[in-house]
């Protein structure tokens, strides 16, 4: 995967894209969206994800 971005002129939405996975980043000078904590029920440990050699695929 590559990544080419510009040092000058406007902003513009970037694509990660690795075979149908991607991410996008945009908004950019806009401030970020607020974080709230999960509920405890909503979260995992991941020491013990990764004890259990569960894929994240």
């Amino acid at each position: 995967m590559s990544l080419w971005v510009a040092a000058t002129g406007g902003p513009y939405p970037i694509r990660f894209d690795s075979g149908g996975t991607f991410v996008d980043l945009s908004g950019f000078g806009s401030p970020p969206p607020a974080i709230e904590e999960p509920a405890a029920a909503d979260t995992v440990e991941m020491s013990a994800v990764l004890r259990s050699g569960v894929s994240a695929s």
